[in-house]
């Protein structure tokens, strides 16, 4: 009997130091995959490791070029009865890759809800102020692919789109007209390029956004330029629709 009482405080014994070891290796090697605090840095990078943002071979090959670049007559294609036939399942990827994340780090919009999302939990003003550049940042992106969204099909849900990122809910997002998008496009383009005309970064927060900005590198100005240049494009197509608009 007493040989079984030291054998089970043996097994427990062993039990409690192997907790204690698993639980000292946790707290030496943190594994960020498995961090339970949002980190709005983190999901501005995701977001730029992207295949439908950066460039890629998947994209250019089964969308770009078998798509608006035989469109466009931008890209060299076989004159055949099919040369105008969209491939379905690409189409569809494509769609996809602008709402939610998939194999190929899409889901732009999702990103995009988790970063207000993180930016709007904020506990204190300067936590908001010092994440603010990856917001504004991201909202670029953001909205480049939007613009891209709706030159290709017109009506498409916006507005209510990642609200299951943003509040958890899930709601079938309504279809926004192609102009009203195309306005929303236009303001937040200009609030993000007036942001970065006169941001002044704390050095900690220029770091981390310089760091972590595998676009642009955190330059302000190349920022800014790329919410100008795309305000200008988009106000260049819309200028025989809605020449007041483009003034």
């Amino acid at each position: 009997m007493k040989k079984r009482f030291i054998h089970i405080a043996l097994v427990v014994l062993l039990f409690a130091i192997a907790a204690g070891c698993k639980k000292k290796l946790a707290d030496l090697y943190n594994d960020p995959d498995q961090t339970t605090q949002p980190a709005v840095e983190k999901f501005f990078t995701e977001m730029l490791d992207n295949d439908r943002v950066r460039p890629s071979y998947w994209n250019v090959r089964t969308f770009l070029v078998m798509h608006t670049g035989i469109y466009t007559q931008s890209a060299s294609y076989l004159n055949n009865t099919s040369a105008y036939q969209q491939n379905p399942s690409y189409t569809q990827d494509y769609w996809n890759d602008f709402y939610r994340p998939g194999a190929n780090g899409g889901g732009v919009m999702a990103h995009f809800r988790s970063i207000e999302a993180a930016y709007n939990a904020a506990k204190s003003e300067t936590a908001k102020k010092g994440n603010e550049c990856f917001l504004q940042a991201a909202k670029v992106v953001m909205l480049d692919q939007a613009s891209q969204m709706v030159d290709l099909w017109g009506d498409i849900p916006f507005i209510e789109a990642g609200s299951i990122s943003s509040t958890g809910e899930i709601v079938m997002a309504k279809f926004d007209g192609a102009r009203d998008v195309y306005n929303l496009i236009l303001d937040g383009l200009k609030t993000a390029s007036d942001y970065f005309a006169f941001a002044q970064l704390s050095p900690g927060t220029q770091a981390s956004f310089s760091r972590q900005d595998i676009l642009l590198a955190g330059n302000h100005e190349q920022w800014r330029r790329y919410a100008n240049s795309l305000r200008l494009r988009l106000l260049m197509r819309i200028s025989f629709y809605d020449e007041a608009r483009a003034k």
